[in-house]
């Protein structure tokens, strides 16, 4: 409850003090003047006239007023020109003060109010020409601080605000409180009159709620982003008031050496400055194509650079290529490849547009982007400069596949790049050349650069060294070994390090992805003598960080084993980089391997007859090693297949999950106890754990292209591989590919765009792309909703006869034989038998689909990665397999079910949820997994000169601003003494919902920031509904019986005044889970509120606003005791806090400063966005 500490009213020139005669005041050379009448202090018919000289002062003990929540409040009227500072109140007791400042013409002022932070010193709220203040008007301004947020006030309207990240208030450094005047009773004296001067310990209920209503405001982030860079970060002085971008959809708040922006997508602001900063001013178009700005300038991956982030691209810079953009997909795969880190280092120009496409020039290479394509592809080196010499995209077209290790027989280390009309090799011995065409078809079904046995080189002999028969014959390339009766046939081969799983070392705390640094070294020596070792990485210290890495590296080394006394020693050591010495030093061996292999264990096939292995217990931070021996084959083998069956597994481990997903960190919740962001955990236990139990088809199929393109630690021929517990593993990782973000978001792009239902498309896509180098993976289903028995095949070979189209392919299900697809193209139907029978056409039927290497080629990123979620503007909802779907449709009643669409139209499909139903086996996802695709674009921007027309109504808290191009009205000091005399026009912000309303948007198609999901209980179990946009999400959870009925409705979540309410024909209780991403860095804040009851068919609603800054939970139950718990990563330091929160009906919670001591504070409301009842103060534990 706000108290009273001084409530003067000015009446008297003689005497002063509180209407109880307490705290007396010393008045020198007032005069008594006429006062305002009502006014929002009171009636005040008197009031006291100020001039040089005149000043006030009275006694205030520095523990009389709450230090993190007060309020003072003036009514004042200025006489004459304001032309320096006037100041209304200062106090020593607490550091603050209130003055004018001169405005935008002579008979205009402005209004500031200060305080003295801990952290940034002196800070200011101004009203910057918002709001016309002229002379002999008599107003109420009114400074209110609370907690974290200094506001300026004038007639109960905020007018300005600004957000401290951390520090509460300086001590004060004495017991005063001067009106007129600056502490001295001299400087800076107010000319004017003054009626009443009140000082509140804590803070009016009315003042305080609208305090709330601006901290999801834009004005908020920015200064909160300012205020938090100040100590370290000097960006000059404000060059005009901030202002809406419609360009980027940001706010801006320009600076002489940079700008801060705030996007409400992405929770926080950030800042720009240097050279990236000239770059992005000097060039509208390119600030339309980067979007919003959602990083402040980080280090790049390599030495010496930096980055700026956008939610549609990044701009680069090191001193030696100076600032340079990288755009939309090209910018995705850039940053897989590993940026500046990679082959082709940084950026050196701007994209440019070639036939068909763009391309962009890097340091060591370039990157093409053929419209339309899933993603682009690098080319560098030699094999760059062989592609530019024949005739580059215009006779070759695009590449279809970054630069691979390749082996040209089986002497040298080579390289490949597949490009959409040929395959360009290169290797030391013999450079780079060019293959297309029919040859190029041949050769790849041939298995590419592989050897043979070769002639034989001796006559059949004893094995020496082994007991009981034993015999061998050696060959040009290989030998044949004879045991008792067991064959093997020993070709010349290669050693291949798989993937190498360790434990984690690494354990100190500063090291905050926490991973192992690894690198490794590979030593082959033969008869005792070494004739290879290399350090892996080549370029660098060490891997990126991970404790399991997918090493994938052939070892350009050929062993040709046809001399019986030949003995090879394979060694591999595994090193934990701590910028020791290599191999030694402060560095740390995890583990050492040593093979050795001869003809007495047929080099190696006799432990194993495939050659394929899994070291383990080699030392003491290793869990195992995968590695193989590769026979290099002649030309003429044809493409194979497995021989082992599909079958399901259970369940896929973390740890599989981790290898197939690059954001997955497989010991994070080991050394903190959570999972990021808590999503990526979710996402496991729905989507990924039990994706294989019905069958590995998918990755079967995956896998076996990964071996056609020796990407594989499985090599040709496939048909060894009978044993299913020795590849099971490698399925499964592929497998779990199927549920990656270009996975899904692929098929997401393939169904709104009508390829999901068009046989014919699909049989010419996958040819081309076969020919192309992007052997496909082709999906089928019985059922159009793309249930009824799902399964992947390979296809392998395409012919059309005119009448009939027809696709051969492997099938998991049936090893090596091959089976076709039968396609009719007058009817546009296809029909494919393995025992199960798969038939459809365009819009009724199975279906028939595809997807391209391109997009399966890298380990994947789980499909709610941030990037390519700014980058599409996705939103994914997540069921769990308690529930399902009875309908899902907008507030108007209209289908955003895109199954269920049943217009057959493809531009119907737009802007609907598409559900992913697993690619294979039966119900492979537990629940359901929705996704969509959404147009881009503001909330808060007016869609039409009405609207323009009528913006001073609306009440935006910026001014509009066509573009970054304008040149700033003046320079604006942030200093407490700045002279804010910039006027950018009339003020704007949203005062109630109505106005909000007024921004109407089309109902189809809709921008999927609304929709009604209702839900079904399928059994007793946990309800689990999770929803995610680009930077935010929010999940349900609760219990729910068979049958029950619960309807969850999203209203506006792009908007301020957005809405998730829950209702349930039971009542229930609930945990309510919101995370919001803190730009595209590893920030981010984690809300949890247990223990929230809702009644039976009556809302429980929800707001969240930009960043958790707000968060508003009204419910129908009985009071209750809520669990509250804050917890994520704020500057790069994970953190948590916890709360205990009586509540009855509402509660708006108010973001704790977790670097500091926590506070939560927490205000009673009887509706979202209501007015505060009361506020509370709760300590964290």
């Amino acid at each position: 409850m706000a108290d009273l500490i001084v409530n003067y009213s000015l009446t008297s020139a003689t005497a002063l003090a509180n209407p109880d005669g307490t705290l007396p005041a010393i008045l020198t050379n007032c005069t008594e003047a006429a006062g305002p009448g009502a006014t929002a202090l009171g009636t005040l018919d008197k009031a006291l006239h100020f001039d040089t000289g005149a000043s006030i002062q009275t006694t205030l003990s520095p523990g009389a007023i709450t230090p993190n929540r007060f309020c003072i409040r003036v009514a004042f009227s200025a006489n004459g020109p304001v032309t320096t500072r006037q100041n209304l109140v200062e106090c020593t007791a607490l550091p603050f003060a209130m003055f004018l400042e001169p405005g935008s013409a002579s008979d205009r002022f402005n209004l500031v109010v200060a305080v003295a932070n801990s952290r940034v010193d002196w800070a200011i709220a101004h009203t910057t020409n918002r709001v016309a203040l002229t002379l002999n008007t008599w107003y109420v301004v009114s400074l209110v601080y609370d907690l974290d947020t200094l506001a300026l006030m004038v007639d109960g309207t905020v007018h300005a605000v600004t957000a401290f990240p951390s520090g509460g208030l300086k001590a004060g450094s004495g017991d005063k409180l001067w009106i007129g005047s600056w502490v001295n009773g001299q400087r800076w004296p107010f000319k004017g009159d003054i009626a009443a001067v009140q000082v509140y310990s804590d803070i009016p209920a009315d003042l305080e709620t609208a305090l709330d209503a601006k901290r999801p405001t834009p004005e908020w982030f920015l200064t909160h982003k300012y205020n938090a860079i100040r100590p370290t970060l000097n960006l000059g002085n404000k060059t005009s008031d901030f202002y809406f971008d419609s360009a980027t959809g940001s706010h801006v708040q320009p600076f002489e050496g940079g700008l801060i922006a705030y996007t409400e997508a992405h929770g926080v602001a950030f800042e720009m400055h240097g050279s990236i900063h000239a770059l992005y001013q000097s060039d509208s178009n390119l600030r339309r194509s980067l979007g919003a700005l959602a990083s402040d300038e980080i280090n790049g991956r390599r030495s010496g650079s930096r980055k700026s982030v956008f939610a549609q691209g990044c701009i680069y810079w090191s001193p030696q290529t100076g600032a340079v953009p990288v755009l939309g997909r090209l910018y995705l795969d850039y940053e897989m490849l590993g940026e500046g880190g990679s082959a082709i280092g940084l950026p050196t120009a701007a994209q440019t547009t070639v036939p068909g496409g763009v391309m962009q020039q890097f340091q060591g290479g370039r990157m093409y982007y053929r419209s339309g394509a899933s993603n682009t592809f690098e080319v560098h080196g030699s094999i760059l400069a062989k592609y530019d010499a024949t005739g580059g995209v215009t006779r070759w077209g695009f590449p279809v596949s970054h630069e691979s290790d390749v082996r040209r027989d089986s002497q040298v280390l080579g390289k490949v790049s597949h490009f959409e009309s040929c395959t360009i090799y290169w290797s030391g011995a013999t450079g780079a050349h060019i293959i297309y065409g029919d040859i190029r078809r041949k050769y790849l079904e041939a298995g590419g650069p592989q050897g043979a046995l070769g002639f034989p080189t001796s006559s059949e002999e004893d094995i020496p060294g082994v007991a009981g028969p034993a015999r061998y014959n050696t060959f040009q390339q290989g030998s044949i070994l004879w045991f008792n009766g067991q064959l093997h046939v020993c070709y010349p081969f290669r050693f291949f390090v798989g993937r190498v799983d360790t434990k984690e070392e690494d354990r100190d705390i500063l090291d905050l992805d926490g991973q192992n640094d690894i690198y490794c070294r590979i030593a082959i020596s033969v008869n005792g003598h070494r004739v290879y070792d290399k350090k892996l990485p080549e370029g660098d210290k060490h891997f990126s960080s991970a404790n399991i890495k997918d090493i994938n590296f052939n070892v350009p080394y050929a062993v040709l084993p046809g001399d019986p006394n030949l003995n090879v020693q394979f060694q591999v050591e595994i090193w934990e980089c701590d910028s020791g010495n290599l191999f030694g030093g402060d560095d740390d061996l995890l583990g050492r391997f040593t093979k050795d292999l001869n003809i007495r264990n047929a080099w190696g096939l006799r432990d194993n007859a495939n050659g394929i292995f899994r070291a383990s217990n080699f030392g003491p931070w290793m869990n195992f090693m995968d590695w193989s021996i590769k026979p290099q084959l002649g030309a003429n083998t044809p493409l194979d297949f497995f021989s082992t069956i599909n079958r399901g597994t259970p369940t896929v481990d973390f740890r599989e999950y981790a290898a197939a997903f690059g954001d997955v960190d497989p010991d994070w919740e080991l050394d903190f106890g959570l999972i990021d962001d808590g999503l990526k955990a979710l996402f496991y236990e729905l989507v990924v754990k039990g994706v294989a139990a019905g069958g590995n088809c998918f990755g079967m199929a995956t896998e076996a292209i990964y071996a056609y393109k020796d990407m594989s630690r499985l090599s040709r021929p496939l048909s060894r591989f009978g044993n299913w517990a020795e590849v099971e593993n490698d399925f499964n990782v592929r497998h779990t590919y199927q549920v990656g973000a270009d996975a899904i978001w692929w098929f997401v792009g393939q169904f709104l765009s009508g390829k999901t239902h068009n046989p014919v498309s699909v049989f010419q896509d996958t040819w081309d792309a076969h020919n192309r180098g992007l052997n496909p993976v082709i999906c089928l289903s019985q059922n159009y909703d793309f249930s009824g028995a799902p399964h992947c095949i390979t296809p392998i070979a395409w012919r059309n006869t005119g009448s009939e189209m027809q696709i051969d392919v492997f099938d998991p299900n049936s090893a090596s034989s091959i089976k076709r697809i039968v396609i009719d193209p007058a009817r546009n139907t296809f029909r494919y038998e393995n025992g199960r029978v798969y038939e459809g056409g365009e819009w009724s039927g199975g279906r028939l689909h595809y997807m391209p290497f391109s997009v399966l080629n890298h380990r994947q990123r789980t499909p709610v990665w941030d990037a390519i979620m700014l980058l599409l503007g996705g939103v994914v909802l997540i069921l769990g397999d308690s529930a399902e779907t009875i309908s899902l449709t907008d507030e108007n009643g209209n289908n955003l079910n895109a199954f269920k669409d049943t217009s057959r139209k493809v531009e119907n499909l737009s802007g609907k949820f598409v559900p992913f139903p697993g690619l294979s086996g039966n119900n492979p996802i537990k629940g359901e997994l929705l996704l969509g695709m959404k147009p881009k674009r503001s909330r808060l921007l007016p869609i039409d000169s009405v609207l323009l027309n009528n913006v001073s109504d609306l009440g935006l808290n910026a001014n509009l601003r066509r573009s970054l191009g304008t040149t700033p009205a003046a320079s604006v000091n942030p200093s407490v003494n700045a002279n804010l005399n910039v006027d950018l026009g009339a003020a704007t912000r949203f005062r109630d919902r109505a106005a909000l309303e007024a921004l109407q948007r089309a109902q189809q198609p809709t921008d999927l920031d609304s929709w009604v999901h209702t839900l079904r209980g399928v059994s007793a179990g946990r309800l689990n509904y999770y929803l995610k946009r680009p930077l935010q999400a929010l999940q349900v959870g609760g219990a729910i019986r068979a049958n029950d009925r619960v309807t969850m409705s999203a209203h506006r979540l792009q908007a301020i005044d957005n809405e998730f309410k829950v209702v349930a024909q039971n009542a229930n209780t609930y945990t309510l889970s919101a995370v919001s991403k803190l730009g595209a860095g590893r920030d981010f804040v984690k809300v949890t509120v247990e223990n929230v009851p809702a009644q039976a068919n009556q809302e429980l609603k929800i707001n969240l606003q930009p960043g958790l800054n707000t968060m508003d939970v009204v419910a129908n139950g009985a009071p209750f005791n809520a669990t509250v718990t804050y917890e994520g990563r704020v500057n790069d330091k994970p953190l948590r806090r916890q709360y205990t929160v009586p509540m009855a009906q509402g509660m708006r919670l108010t973001a704790p400063n977790l670097e500091d001591a926590g506070t939560l504070k927490v205000s009673g409301i009887e509706r979202v966005l209501g007015e505060v009842r009361a506020t509370q103060l709760i300590q964290g534990r």
